[in-house]
């Protein structure tokens, strides 16, 4: 029979293609946050999909143990995507915050997640926009 057919297959729960319906494909990815060097980032390499960092710890450092944890145990370093959590002080340009932005990429970092004061969601929608264009580095 050619793949890709359908199949009567008579049973309840099953596709026509053989594959049992609502069964689990995979599991749940796993974030892992925080930046502890000898736990954490080793669980992120043992276990994790993603990273998440605070803005303030040492990014270019942390990410260099993320690296040699992963090269220990024979894990693909690109496979984990690395995000960052910052806080857009009030009275920062939208140029800085680019500048900022774009700073994270040239280190790796895949996602950032900004938290704004309430009165600059006009500094997050022009934010958006003008790094729209920024690839992390790696990627």
């Amino acid at each position: 029979m050619p793949s890709g057919q359908p199949v009567d297959l008579g049973e309840r729960g099953v596709d026509g293609l053989g594959v049992a319906l609502n069964a689990p494909q995979a599991r749940p990815p796993i974030l892992i946050g925080g930046s502890g060097e000898k736990k954490t980032l080793r669980l992120v390499a043992e276990h994790a999909d993603a990273c998440n960092f605070l803005y303030g710890a040492d990014v270019r450092h942390k990410l260099g143990v993320l690296r040699t944890h992963c090269e220990r145990l024979g894990r693909p370093y690109e496979e984990i995507e690395k995000s960052l959590h910052m806080r857009i002080p009030d009275g920062q340009s939208v140029e800085e915050s680019v500048q900022r932005c774009g700073d994270l990429a040239a280190l790796g970092i895949d996602h950032v997640i900004v938290a704004v004061p309430d009165s600059s969601l006009a500094h997050l929608a022009a934010l958006a926009t003008q790094i729209s264009g920024i690839t992390p580095a790696g990627r």
